[in-house]
């Protein structure tokens, strides 16, 4: 059987979307990117919510201004990245804290990274709670030694 990994990676071009020829959809089961294959046909892959460990916002420039992205961590290992021209994008955002408790709303998301002197260029709008729990052990740990 073929990972999702393996699928997605066929689906996209090597894990980055040629956004407006891909539509993401926020399902019950996970994120699914819809696209045409490199063999032509049809194809889609639903990343699971549960390997979902952090989204984090930030801009692109692009020669005509920014393009808001979202790097989507799976599994504390790999990155997918989606971005707002891709087709379902504006009800994606809107899902995230439904699926995702504790994650920025698209306003919010919006203020941070557009609106507010962000020198940093990016936001974490979900970060999964047992992996900030092991930073600040982290953190802690290392303050004493």
């Amino acid at each position: 059987m073929t990972s999702w990994w393996t699928r997605f990676r066929e689906l996209t071009n090597d894990g980055k979307c040629d956004s407006p020829q891909f539509r993401v959809v926020a399902r019950d089961n996970g994120i699914a990117i819809e696209g045409r294959l490199s063999d032509g046909g049809d194809g889609s892959i639903v990343l699971p919510w549960t390997a979902v460990s952090q989204v984090v916002a930030y801009k692109r420039d692009v020669y005509a201004g920014d393009l808001i992205c979202l790097g989507i961590e799976l599994d504390g290992q790999r990155v997918v990245e989606l971005d707002e021209t891709m087709q379902g994008w504006q009800e994606f955002i809107e899902a995230l804290p439904v699926y995702l408790a504790g994650a920025m709303s698209p306003e919010e998301i919006f203020v941070r990274l557009v609106a507010e002197d962000n020198p940093s260029n990016n936001v974490t709008v979900f970060l999964r709670e047992e992996l900030e729990t092991q930073k600040v052990v982290s953190e802690i740990s290392d303050s004493h030694g």
